[in-house]
């Protein structure tokens, strides 16, 4: 039975992002589909993303962009501005 999630807890946000990225090392290693990698692996980023803002106080937005996720924690950490520049 699948764990039960609370999309306001950054550590459900984690568990959900190492799960998917154990799904993608498995279609890496049998070369299934690049594309599909490379899509699930942005998923994976905007998991991270929203963890780390939820976990610094942020409140959760329906959102899949990155850049604007980025820009968020920009916001909220000054560490991260070399990360996602404007």
């Amino acid at each position: 039975m699948p764990r039960k999630t609370d999309s306001n807890n950054p550590a459900d946000w984690v568990f959900i992002a190492e799960s998917d990225l154990e799904g993608v090392s498995l279609l890496i290693e049998s070369k299934v589909s690049y594309s599909l990698c490379v899509s699930k692996l942005a998923e994976i980023l905007e998991k991270v993303l929203k963890s780390e803002l939820i976990r610094m106080g942020w409140f959760l937005v329906k959102t899949h962009d990155l850049l604007k996720l980025g820009g968020e924690l920009n916001a909220c950490c000054p560490l991260s501005k070399n990360a996602f520049p404007p």
